[in-house]
């Protein structure tokens, strides 16, 4: 599958308006485990209380055993990281597998895809006419992620904090508050890495 190049990116940012180096920043802080396995899949992370919203918690219960132990496919309630017990990377597409024997859109669009860990839900935000479109974007290539994500934080108003370069603000609308510093200081850094003159 095609990585990203110099061009991906300048395009990316040129969508975005901001520096170049913003957006090699957050791909780097993003997408440690890169846009996609090793056996050529997008990266995907399986979300058990989104499967449980998605399908208004029909499957409620529902599990799927892999190497001996039970993970949750469908859970009800507030996001909880242990009770969702994601487990390794490497067994999300097994996760996958058993809830699509349930609802196959729902258990899709209940995994955060690609190098930038986009819900399947937010197909729209991520500038698609359809949850298919979206779908198979995330297989096309890691450039095609990339423009995803700029489409979704274009259409969140968050991509007004990459061009201000407000770290922080940026850091808690797109990753959340659960690790605002230490994210908008990766982002920090990088930047600052990326921005300097080899």
């Amino acid at each position: 599958m095609k990585e990203l190049t110099e061009e991906d990116f300048q395009e990316a940012a040129k969508l975005i308006g901001c520096e170049v180096a913003m957006v090699k920043a957050v791909n780097a802080v993003e997408a440690p485990r890169g846009a996609f396995d090793e056996q050529g899949r997008p990266t995907i992370l399986f979300e058990p209380f989104w499967f449980g919203r998605l399908t208004k918690h029909e499957f409620d219960g529902a599990t799927v055993k892999i190497e001996g132990i039970e993970y949750p496919l469908s859970l009800k309630g507030q996001w909880d990281a242990k009770k969702a017990k994601y487990g390794k990377f490497s067994i999300q597409y097994q996760k996958l597998k058993a809830a699509e024997y349930f609802d196959l859109n729902s258990a899709r669009k209940a995994c955060s895809w690609g190098a930038f860990q986009l819900m399947g839900f937010n197909w729209k935000e991520c500038g698609f006419k359809d949850f298919d479109s979206f779908y198979n974007a995330m297989h096309e290539s890691a450039g095609a992620q990339l423009k995803a994500f700029c489409n979704f934080i274009i259409s969140k108003n968050i991509a007004q904090y990459l061009i201000s370069k407000n770290f922080t603000k940026f850091a808690e609308l797109y990753n959340g508050k659960g690790q605002i510093e230490k994210y908008a200081k990766g982002i920090q850094g990088l930047y600052n890495s990326f921005s300097t003159p080899s």
